[in-house]
This record gives C-alpha cells, sequence and structure tokens, in this order.
C-alpha cells in the first residue's frame, strides 16, 4: 500500500505550468489558515527536490524549491506595495460624491486592510516553517527581520514578534532585539498597549531562554516520512485523493475542475473569521451579545475545533487576555455541535468535551515527544489550562495520566509548566488527586541530579510551590 508521502512524489507533475500551479496551491492554503503552516511545510518537503527537465540544453531546469522561495519572496515583498495601494484608496474615497459608493469603497477598503495584514503574518510564519524544514536558510529570516524592524509600523512589528517567537535560535537576533527593545520603552511610540505586551512577552521569553531545542527533521526516511503522513492527514489530503489535488491545480491536466474551494470550504471559512472577530472584540459591555452570537457560529465542528486552537494561539501571543477567554469558555462550556453535517450524522460534541481533548493532547505530546524549540510560549497554555479548571470548563481528572508520567520525563521547561499549572490550579486539582505524591517524585528527581541536568531555577521553582501547598495553596 502506498503512503502518503510517497503518492505527493509520484504526482504526475509534468510541466512547468503545473509545478507552478502546486506552488501556488500550496503557499495560498498555508496564507488562508496561519495554523496549518506547518502541515504545508512539510507537505513541501516532500516534494522539495522535484524539478521539471527542460528540453533545451540552454534553459535551467524548474525546481519546486526554486518556485517556492520566489514566491515567499513576492509575497513578502507585497506587504510594502500595501502603503502605496491603501494611498490610492484614501484618495477614491474622498473624492467619491455618492455617500452609499463612498461607503461601499471605504468597506472594500477595510477588507483589504484585514487580508493584507492576515496575509502578512501568515507568511512570516510560513517562512519561519520551511525554515525549520531546512527549505530555507537563516540568513533569509535575518535579512526579512531586519527589513521589517526599520519599519515602526505596528503590523511590521508583530511580523518581527512572529518570527522571532516561530524561527527560535537557529536566527541571529543581533540588532532585531536592540531595536525591539527601544521601541517597548519608546514613550513617542506609536503603539498600541497590546502590541507592546507582546514586544515585552517576546523579549522576556527569548531572554529567558525557557525553551528547549525541537528535534530537527533529520534525513532519515522514516523521520521525514512520519512528519508528512501527519501533515497531510491534518490538511484533508488523503493519499487516495492526492492525484485530486494535482489535478485541481493543473488546469492543462483537468480544465473541468474548479480552482477556487468549494462551497462547503469557503462557508466554513467565513464562519471561523467571524468567530474570531467577535473573541476579538468582546468587551464587558457587548459580552452577552458576542457569546450569544458564538454560540450559534459554533454549532460547526470544523469551526469549533480551529475556534479552540485559535484560543490556545491568543493566549500564547497575549496573555493578559486570559481571564476573558476563561469567562467566554466558561459561558459556552455547553454549546454543542449540529448532529448532522451536509446531510451525514456525526455524534454531537460539546465545547467543553472539546477543550478537554485538546488540553489532554498537549499536555501528553509534551512529555511524550518534548517541548518545542519554537514554542517561547506553551507555559501560558498551562496557566490558561489551570484557569479553566478552576472554572470547571475542565475536569482535574484529565491531568491524573499527566501527573503519572511527569517525574519520569522531567525536563527543565516541563517543570516550569508543571509549576505554573499547579500554581493556578493546585488547589482544585488536589480534590481529585494526590499532588504531594507527585511533588515528592518531582523532588528526588532535582536531588539526585548528578548530571547537572536541572538548573537552580528549576530547583527554586519547585521549592517555592513545596511551600505554596505547605500554606494551603495561599500566597
Amino acid at each position: 500500500m502506498i503512503s502518503s508521502a510517497e503518492s505527493m512524489t509520484l504526482l504526475p507533475i509534468n510541466s512547468d505550468a503545473c509545478l507552478t500551479s502546486i506552488v501556488e496551491y500550496f503557499l495560498k492554503k498555508a496564507l488562508d489558515d496561519p495554523s496549518l503552516t506547518r502541515d504545508y511545510a512539510h507537505v513541501c518537503l516532500a516534494i522539495k527536490n522535484k524539478e521539471i527537465q527542460s528540453g533545451d540544453y540552454k534553459k535551467i531546469n524548474t525546481s519546486f524549491t526554486k518556485l517556492l522561495i520566489n514566491k515567499c519572496k513576492d509575497t513578502f515583498e507585497s506587504m510594502f506595495d500595501r502603503k502605496s495601494i491603501a494611498a490610492n484608496e484614501r484618495k477614491e474615497i474622498e473624492s467619491c460624491k455618492n455617500k452609499e459608493t463612498k461607503r461601499k469603497l471605504q468597506l472594500k477598503s477595510d477588507e483589504n486592510e484585514t487580508v493584507h495584514k492576515k496575509r502578512s503574518v501568515a507568511i512570516c510564519r510560513f517562512i519561519c516553517e520551511l525554515l525549520k524544514v531546512k527549505i530555507l536558510v537563516p540568513s533569509i529570516l535575518e535579512m526579512c527581520s531586519a527589513r521589517l524592524i526599520s519599519s515602526p509600523k505596528e503590523l511590521s512589528v508583530e511580523c518581527v514578534c512572529v518570527i522571532l517567537q516561530h524561527a527560535g535560535s537557529t536566527v541571529n537576533h543581533s540588532g532585531v532585539l536592540e531595536r525591539l527593545q527601544e521601541y517597548s520603552t519608546a514613550q513617542n511610540a506609536k503603539l498600541s498597549p497590546g502590541l507592546r505586551s507582546m514586544i515585552l512577552d517576546t523579549l522576556e521569553l527569548i531572554n529567558t531562554k525557557s525553551t528547549c531545542d525541537e528535534p530537527r527533521l533529520t534525513d532519515e526516511t522514516k523521520v521525514v516520512t512520519s512528519f508528512v503522513e501527519a501533515s497531510v492527514e491534518r490538511i484533508k489530503l488523503p493519499s487516495s485523493d492526492l492525484s485530486v489535488a494535482q489535478e485541481s491545480v493543473c488546469p492543462e491536466n483537468n480544465t473541468q475542475i474548479e480552482n477556487e474551494p468549494d462551497k462547503r470550504t469557503r462557508q466554513t471559512d467565513k464562519v471561523y473569521n467571524t468567530v474570531k472577530t467577535i473573541i476579538y472584540s468582546i468587551t464587558a459591555d457587548n459580552k452577552s451579545t458576542s457569546i450569544n452570537e458564538l454560540s450559534v457560529h459554533l454549532k460547526n465542528i470544523d469551526v469549533m475545533e480551529r475556534a479552540i486552537d485559535f484560543l490556545f494561539e491568543r493566549v500564547k501571543i497575549h496573555p493578559k487576555t486570559i481571564p476573558q477567554l476563561v469567562s467566554v469558555c466558561s459561558s459556552l462550556r455547553d454549546v454543542s455541535t449540529s448532529g448532522v453535517i451536509e446531510g451525514r450524522h456525526i455524534k454531537p460534541t460539546s465545547l467543553k468535551k472539546q477543550i478537554a481533548i485538546r488540553c489532554t493532547k498537549l499536555l501528553l505530546s509534551e512529555v511524550q515527544n518534548g517541548p518545542s524549540e519554537n514554542d517561547f510560549t506553551s507555559e501560558q497554555s498551562y496557566t490558561f489550562i489551570g484557569e479553566l479548571i478552576n472554572e470547571n470548563v475542565l475536569s482535574a481528572h484529565i491531568l491524573e495520566e499527566f501527573l503519572k508520567i511527569v517525574p519520569d520525563k522531567l525536563s527543565n521547561k516541563t517543570l516550569k509548566n508543571v509549576c505554573d499549572l499547579l500554581k493556578v490550579a493546585g488547589k482544585k486539582i488536589e480534590q481529585v488527586y494526590s499532588v504531594k505524591k507527585t511533588l515528592g517524585k518531582l523532588t528526588d528527581r532535582i536531588s539526585n541530579d548528578t548530571n547537572g541536568k536541572f538548573s537552580r531555577r528549576s530547583g527554586a521553582l519547585l521549592k517555592a510551590l513545596v511551600e505554596l501547598r505547605d500554606k494551603k495553596w495561599v500566597s
């Protein structure tokens, strides 16, 4: 039986136009949903050596990797064209005399600005993922960061933070960190409080070096294949239908298939974007109305799963929003999905259950696979989980397996995350699980560390946690 990874390499790509279309297809999909940039990077890895042989000896062969790099470069450079385009849009709006037409032009301009911001952040995230699979080299990311940091605009600074958060220690941040530090302290810098907080969080996470290295993809076929298999599954390109993806982006092979996403995908994307917009704009005044709107939109299981992923991304980037997001989850905990999707009967599920599934995967993946080098802010997720337990959105029982495994799989980063979790929800967790027993095992691991695996900071964190428990979790 042929694997998904092998199927990717066996697609009948036999022309420059077809190869170009496939590059554009993967790039477009990655930019449409930034949460899948890692998956599309791994799929690109599977066919990175694909070339179209030129029939003319004077011409250079067309390479998938070269086309992909050039497309990413063009997309990145297009970020800096928006200023002139926006200026032309403003002139057109100001010169328009008809109120209704003027309103439509303004709405269109606002929509273009939103799309521009989303694509800008997504391309920066995507090139970081391409760096991880060694399709790009660190010098390219360094040039991108230098170009962005030279412009003190909010979007440029946000993109720099995205690169710093996802590129890891493989990129030389010299000069960029200093400029970010200046932006974070300058009184005249026209940066929003949210972005200033994002800068400070990024600087703190990098300066503390509280992350462990993520295992790099090696040349071993099994390792590369496993990554690609998982990615193909997540982005819904099953091995039996991979040829459909190739046909859909190669018009010379099948002119009857449309290049646009099908109606259901477009509608799901639209609903998901609406959900994100509502979450972004929730305030104390509009919370009740916003919760009602969200409860309607979360009836779709695909939207619900993506919304939960978005909540965790939001927590990582803006940890100060944790209380608000916990409140949202608490209000929506009993919202259930529809049992029928496109005529198919699917067992309904609730937001509470899906959050529990997501949290369980996060907890077990760290102790089983180890923390990621580029996941600079994963500790915020543990604070989020702790608060969800306090609000009864999550049951403390989901931690039992994690707390049993963690002493044997301990690292500095894992210990930091456990401490963050127990500081927030230790009292609640101890109602169903013996935290004292786990803390005893962790203390033994630290005390018997003869190889210097654990830092002094880890010992201090654990000691403070034990003292907090002795005080009945009252700080």
